[in-house]
């Protein structure tokens, strides 16, 4: 398979038919294959990070984290797109999506302490503006293993996590 101008050059399983489609059928037909419903696909995406990973880092899948990312629509989420594929649901911005959680979960946000809530808020923007790549990617950013354990205790701590305490 091979994806070229948002079109996917299929051949069968005998090697012989080459199919041309366009690369959002593509994936809606696969997806829809692996899924029966945009329910059950959210479901799985969200509690197995690991199916989650296969779906996307497969390299016969059509809906690579890449190709996803060159998709039209990229200020969204690659769930969305996938949902939105496999049943014409509505296609939500990652910015719509944090400000959603914001004005939806405004409890959760509520039990933490305004430094904390002020993390979570930065780390939504970051979402909504690039997606989870640089949340991912933070962790090998600058600076030494010893700096960036210690930069992620220190915020734990705003979230009440105790490390380096004998206290439970």
């Amino acid at each position: 398979m091979e994806i070229a101008s948002h079109l996917v050059y299929e051949l069968d399983p005998d090697g012989k038919q080459l199919r041309v489609v366009r690369f959002t059928d593509y994936t809606a037909e696969k997806v829809r294959t692996l899924f029966r419903t945009a329910s059950e696909l959210r479901s799985r995406w969200a509690t197995r990070a690991t199916a989650r990973r296969s779906l996307t880092a497969s390299p016969s899948a059509a809906w690579t984290s890449d190709e996803l990312a060159k998709q039209p629509a990229t200020r969204c989420d690659p769930l969305d797109l996938l949902c939105h594929w496999h049943s014409n649901a509505p296609l939500r911005t990652r910015r719509e999506r944090a400000q959603r959680l914001r004005s939806e979960k405004r409890d959760f946000f509520d039990q933490f302490a305004p430094e904390a809530r002020q993390i979570l808020n930065e780390l939504l923007d970051k979402y909504a503006e690039h997606g989870t790549a640089p949340v991912r990617r933070s962790g090998s950013a600058r600076g030494s293993a010893h700096q960036r354990a210690r930069n992620v205790i220190e915020i734990a701590r705003h979230f009440g996590a105790r490390y380096g305490s004998s206290k439970p």
